[in-house]
């Protein structure tokens, strides 16, 4: 049954990537090139293109996130549920925590965390950090239904993780959250029984 609603919500996850990706391409009302600008001149053309290619440069030596600054300069690091494994599943550095906590029901400890990070950093780098993280993790799988997200899935130690990593736009083009947030991470983890494990184990093969 576990294993059915981790799949439902696998599927809902990469639909609603899907679908807000499909949003957020549209371009926005008014921003169609009119008839005048067929008149630049060529020197003016050369300009942009030396300016688009020194900022493709910069943006190619980007430097990737250091992941021994995970967990650290977290805002609203007490929004974090309480049991989440960040020895396992660490959290960007510098990220700011969005939403609060789920309450826990009765006295038994909770073994489903949800996570919601906003992040300044770029998605592809968000991606690399992860992936570097996780990469001793079993059963792994990745999903990049389009250039705007990734979705990510496996097993470490005794815990089925689930990443969906996604570009933000901003509120002015649709997005959900504020334009300086470049990236929205989406984290659900599942604290297993080794029976649990085992199982999964063998559906991921």
């Amino acid at each position: 049954m576990k294993r059915i609603l981790i799949l439902i919500t696998t599927v809902l996850l990469i639909l609603t990537l899907v679908a807000c990706a499909a949003k957020q391409s549209e371009p926005p009302a008014g921003s169609q090139q009119t008839g005048s600008n067929e008149d630049v001149s060529s020197g003016e053309k050369n300009d942009k293109g030396d300016s688009q290619n020194e900022n493709t440069k910069k943006s190619g030596s980007a430097k990737p996130i250091d992941i021994e600054k995970a967990n650290t300069g977290i805002i609203n690091e007490n929004k974090i549920p309480e049991g989440y494994r960040k020895d396992l599943v660490p959290i960007v550095p510098g990220s700011e925590i969005y939403g609060e906590p789920e309450p826990v029901i009765g006295d038994k400890e909770p073994s489903q965390f949800h996570l919601t990070c906003l992040s300044e950093e770029k998605m592809e780098n968000i991606v690399e950090f992860y992936k570097a993280v996780l990469e001793n993790a079993e059963g792994k799988r990745e999903i990049t239904p389009d250039p705007n997200g990734c979705f990510l899935e496996g097993i470490l130690d005794n815990v089925f993780y689930t990443i969906l990593i996604k570009k933000e736009f901003g509120k002015e083009s649709g997005g959900s959250f504020d334009k300086k947030y470049k990236t929205s991470i989406f984290i659900d983890l599942q604290i297993c029984t080794d029976e649990e494990i085992k199982q999964l184990k063998q559906d991921s093969n």
